[in-house]
């Protein structure tokens, strides 16, 4: 159960090229480190010291493929699944 931040959580471009734009719709939650992983497990990327509500990563950089998208808040944790082509 995600606590509410799934609710007030969008996620988009699906599947991203770029960059993969992240936000919170309620002005009190931000992100303070986001890490982003493949399907085996293996750290990507990490962003972190953000403290913002809404983000912007590139991803030009990863290959095709499925990856998993961790966020801490200031909330709590919230994990998605995204596709980058």
């Amino acid at each position: 159960v995600e606590n509410g931040l799934e609710l007030n959580f969008t996620m988009f471009p699906i599947p991203a090229s770029d960059v993969l734009n992240l936000r919170f719709m309620d002005a009190d939650i931000v992100m303070n480190e986001i890490r982003i992983y493949d399907m085996t497990g293996k750290l990507m990327a990490i962003k972190s010291n953000l403290h913002h509500q809404t983000i912007s990563i590139p991803v030009a950089g990863l290959a095709s493929g499925m990856y998993i998208l961790e966020m801490n808040t200031n909330d709590g944790q919230l994990r998605k699944q995204f596709t980058v082509e």
